[in-house]
């Protein structure tokens, strides 16, 4: 049974930024709305999200507000999207190439025909819009003749990627659960891990793959997700603003996972990390490298 105590909502500057239908809402004198709204419960909040997401030009997610401590139940957020999850495709396309890849892409369901990595509104992938028989070979644009891909198995499909194997769901885990085990303190931002298996592994890495491992690690106690926020004053507009950052880290490793906080970095009970590692150490490192 939904809890029916008040929820309470902040709408973050991006969405706000992002769409001028909401922004102009929230600065007119006149109007009723402001970037922080109450609803009876969740699932009026997730509707309200769901309505605002279609009057301006990006989608918006409602977010949990479970791992902070602020005041909010949750966030409204913008998922970087177009509106419908149509990427380069208006909403109102209607003619041409575009009303062809709209129809394709909510054909497929915002999938990945390949790797099965979900784009539109409810995933984070880039998609693009495939010809199964390149036109340079006779395909048209024809619905039975285009197929929807992420991006990396596109730029596969076409010679653009290195021709090395994609890395398994376990084989990432693994790597990462190394990482964290030789890590002096291991806090690592989401975005870091990405970057450092693309760095360190010979094979193909795809987001949605490193999604699926960081679940399994944490499925099984290796690793827990929180998320901190970071506010801070703009000191040319005097706006404040709050920034959202996704965080891992090893639970038997970490006593005091409330001292995990965000400034230009990780820092963790005064220390700031790079990866796991004292970021001054990083540092000392690079000019120790660069001295040999």
């Amino acid at each position: 049974m939904e809890d029916s105590r008040e929820y309470r909502v902040a709408i973050k500057e991006s969405a706000i930024d992002e769409n001028s239908p909401i922004k102009r809402l929230v600065e007119n004198s006149d109007s009723d709305f402001a970037d922080e709204l109450t609803y009876q419960s969740q699932g009026q909040a997730q509707l309200a999200t769901l309505r605002l997401s279609t009057l301006g030009e990006k989608a918006l997610r409602l977010q949990s507000a479970d791992h902070d401590k602020s005041r909010f139940n949750g966030y409204i957020v913008s998922t970087g999207q177009s509106a419908g999850g149509y990427g380069r495709t208006t909403r109102n396309a209607s003619s041409g190439w575009e009303h062809k890849r709209k129809q394709t892409l909510e054909r497929d369901d915002f999938e990945c025909q390949e790797c099965g990595a979900l784009g539109g509104i409810e995933g984070d992938v880039e998609l693009h819009v495939d010809h199964s028989t390149p036109q340079f070979a006779g395909g048209t644009d024809d619905l039975e003749n285009l197929q929807t891909l992420c991006r990396e198995c596109h730029m596969t499909a076409h010679g653009s990627h290195p021709e090395t194997c994609r890395a398994s769901v376990g084989q990432l885990a693994a790597k990462l659960s190394t990482f964290a085990t030789d890590a002096y303190l291991p806090i690592f931002e989401g975005s870091e891990l990405k970057n450092w298996l693309d760095e360190t592994m010979d094979m193909r890495v795809r987001s949605g793959d490193v999604r699926d491992a960081l679940t399994d690690l944490e499925r099984y106690d290796r690793f827990v997700q929180t998320h901190i926020e970071r506010v801070w004053e703009n000191p040319f507009t005097e706006m404040r603003h709050r920034d959202e950052y996704t965080v891992y880290y090893v639970a038997d490793s970490i006593d005091h996972p409330d001292r995990i906080s965000y400034d230009d970095g990780i820092v963790y009970d005064g220390q700031q990390l790079y990866r796991g590692d004292l970021k001054a150490t990083q540092g000392q490192q690079s000019a120790l490298d660069n001295f040999r």
